[in-house]
């Protein structure tokens, strides 16, 4: 929660109880620098996603992102407009993410 304060997330979106719910969805920022977490992403399972997890630093705090297999498996599993565009611009392979974050050490898990 540290990393989210870090951010500029407002107070009110760092809660505990609000971020473990099954169906809960927090976005902080505004794109193209926005961070959505998601409990329960559609698609793909915390099984699933977990090895193609990357583990991303900030501010000394080690963050999991969901991987681009796992990411591509939600994307796909919204059916919404802006999902199907954001699949026409993910790369391909599923290597090393290709966004850049400002200043994060990434470590494959």
């Amino acid at each position: 929660m540290g990393a989210m304060a870090a951010f500029g997330a407002p107070s009110h979106l760092i809660d505990a109880t609000h971020l473990c719910a099954a169906d809960a969805v927090t976005q902080m920022g505004a794109p193209p620098i926005r961070i959505d977490l998601l409990a329960s992403p559609s698609g793909v399972t915390f099984e699933q996603a977990s090895p193609d997890t990357i583990r991303v630093e900030i501010a000394g705090e080690v963050l999991p992102v969901i991987g681009l297999a796992a990411l591509r498996q939600n994307k796909q599993a919204t059916k919404r407009p802006k999902d199907r565009d954001d699949l026409r611009h993910l790369p391909q392979a599923s290597g090393a993410p290709s966004f850049s974050a400002p200043h994060p050490r990434r470590r494959r898990t």
